[in-house]
């Protein structure tokens, strides 16, 4: 966990404007980043979230239920939690979900520029950009996935 101040640059869509970045994708940045952050998601259950996760029965809250689920043929390393979503969280996150497409049920929440299923290196290449304007790492956990033998 990071302090806030450290985290505030990487909660700002202003902070993952770039000349090739702008619309949706500079809000999603602060979305990825409030939900480990507020929440405590991992970033391979940030990207497998889906439509069905977010506010089942416009409750405030994440069903996270990722059980069997896989990223690059490794599997997800979770277990099924329902997590209270902060007013911030839900902000950022709506924030981000009204100026792309909405997810249905079994779509991903998170999609790249060109709106296809977003990555755990776009992700991560996004998130790079607040850091290096303020010198800061980036504010994600570590992601739970197995390490790949090279």
């Amino acid at each position: 966990m990071i302090p806030l101040d450290e985290a505030r640059p990487y909660l700002l869509a202003a902070s993952y404007v770039t000349k090739s970045s702008t619309g949706p994708i500079t809000r999603r940045g602060p979305a990825i980043v409030a939900l480990a952050y507020g929440c405590g998601l991992q970033p391979a259950e940030i990207l497998c979230l889906k439509g069905r996760h977010w506010r089942p029965g416009g409750v405030d809250v994440l069903d996270v239920d990722m059980v069997g689920m896989t990223i690059d043929s490794a599997p997800i390393r979770t277990r099924h939690r329902r997590l209270p979503i902060p007013p911030h969280v839900r902000t950022l996150v709506e924030a981000y979900m009204g100026v792309s497409r909405m997810p249905v049920r079994d779509e991903p929440i998170f999609r790249d520029a060109d709106c296809s299923e977003a990555t755990m290196g776009s992700l991560i290449t996004q998130l790079r950009n607040p850091g290096r304007r303020t010198g800061q790492t980036s504010p994600l956990p570590p992601s739970p996935l197995p390490s790949r033998p090279r």
